[in-house]
């Protein structure tokens, strides 16, 4: 009887070990799935042909530049928007260049970014989420293509507050 017992400890030793592989695998394999990456110290999302800006740990920081294109894995991938809070609470960022392949900015898309000095958002830009610049304090300069006006209400909160609530220096 001893050694029947030892051998069904064994195997549901081996059952949960092999559980937990193939838990970690399933994980990956998700992780995989939803095509992120980062190129050139920037995460993107892709879709068959487009990319999005999204977030990623460690934060960005400094001056930000993105390309109007991206290549990876041997496919061109055009960049196409900033992902919704793809920036926010980055409080080292202090520029942003965006490319005029961009044509959306999602909700908070820079939210709290408290260093963030300048913005120059091309007119290729249809679409503004909500609240993008609330609580960037240090913004001092904003470009804001013509068909974007700030009295729209894709410049601001849901509850009303206007996007640039809280930037300061802004004239």
């Amino acid at each position: 009887m001893i050694s029947i017992k030892n051998n069904v400890n064994i195997n549901k030793l081996k059952y949960q070990t092999m559980k937990k592989i193939l838990f970690l695998f399933s994980l990956l394999f998700c992780v995989q799935a939803y095509g992120q990456t980062t190129v050139d110290g920037i995460r993107y999302k892709f879709s068959k042909t487009e990319a999005q800006v999204t977030s990623m740990y460690p934060e960005y920081s400094g001056d930000i530049e993105i390309p109007s294109t991206i290549t990876y894995n041997g496919t061109i991938y055009n960049v196409t928007s900033i992902g919704k809070e793809a920036f926010s609470e980055c409080e080292d960022l202090t520029s942003v260049k965006i490319p005029n392949s961009v044509k959306s900015i999602g909700d908070y898309a820079f939210f709290e970014c408290t260093n963030l000095s300048s913005v120059n958002i091309p007119d290729s830009v249809k679409v503004i989420g909500n609240g993008i610049f609330c609580y960037c304090n240090h913004l001092t300069s904003i470009t804001i293509p013509p068909n974007l006006n700030m009295s729209s209400p894709h410049m601001r909160f849901r509850n009303r507050r206007p996007a640039l609530r809280y930037c300061r220096r802004l004239p």
